[in-house]
């Protein structure tokens, strides 16, 4: 069984990071060619300093994701953006196999987003979004690619397409994370995630028996 784990990045990870950002910047992902691009440790622009975790496999750092929180109209945290920076080093983008209809063939998606939403939860988010670009504007060099796939997610209600809006200067669109179905999907990948070996933390096993710790307050099903 292959050593893929999670961690929850912070400045000790620096080196990692920045090798990781070498990497993605060899394949062209602009969004994390550098720790500034990726904005990494600091608040740059977002009014707060992201939260990143990483995956690890044989001590190599292979995927990373962060969120941010969004303030709402009374300057309350209630809305966070997820899957902030998300990115895969191409040999391992094929480490889950297949390409199944719920995207649990995606690291961030499958094995990261669930800490961000615990994460969220355990500090007042009420509310979770993805972005995607929704113009010619791609500098992950993959986000047209996402859309889509957000919007065959809509379809089977795990998000929910929320508007578009102008984010630092780019057009994107808002998903919100429907949690409980979510959820749902995540249990029932839960056996081919055991199979695999990917990630099975204590915290990751307590969401699948528990669920998140923290109670939703999005959309209606």
């Amino acid at each position: 069984m292959t050593n893929i784990v999670s961690l929850f990045l912070t400045n000790e990870h620096i080196e990692l990071v920045e090798k990781f950002c070498k990497e993605s910047a060899d394949a062209g992902f602009s969004n994390n060619a550098t720790i500034d691009a990726m904005k990494f440790g600091a608040e740059y622009d977002l009014g707060e300093i992201p939260k990143f975790w990483g995956i690890f496999k044989d001590d190599k750092l292979i995927s990373v994701s962060g969120c941010h929180r969004w303030k709402d109209q009374q300057s309350n945290p209630t809305m966070m953006r997820c899957l902030f920076r998300s990115a895969t080093l191409p040999e391992f983008q094929k480490l889950i196999p297949g390409l199944g209809k719920t995207h649990m063939n995606s690291l961030p998606f499958s094995v990261l987003l669930p800490y961000q939403i615990n994460w969220g939860l355990k500090n007042g988010v009420e509310h979770f979004y993805i972005t995607t670009s929704n113009s010619d504007h791609d500098a992950s060099g993959k986000m047209k690619r996402t859309h889509r796939i957000l919007q065959l997610l809509a379809d089977q209600r795990i998000v929910k397409y929320a508007g578009d809006e102008i984010f630092y200067s780019t057009s994107q669109t808002k998903w919100e994370i429907h949690v409980y179905k979510f959820l749902n999907t995540i249990i029932d990948f839960h056996k081919t995630r055991q199979h695999l070996g990917i990630d099975l933390s204590q915290e990751y096993l307590d969401i699948i028996e528990n669920g998140f710790r923290g109670k939703w307050k999005g959309f209606a099903s």
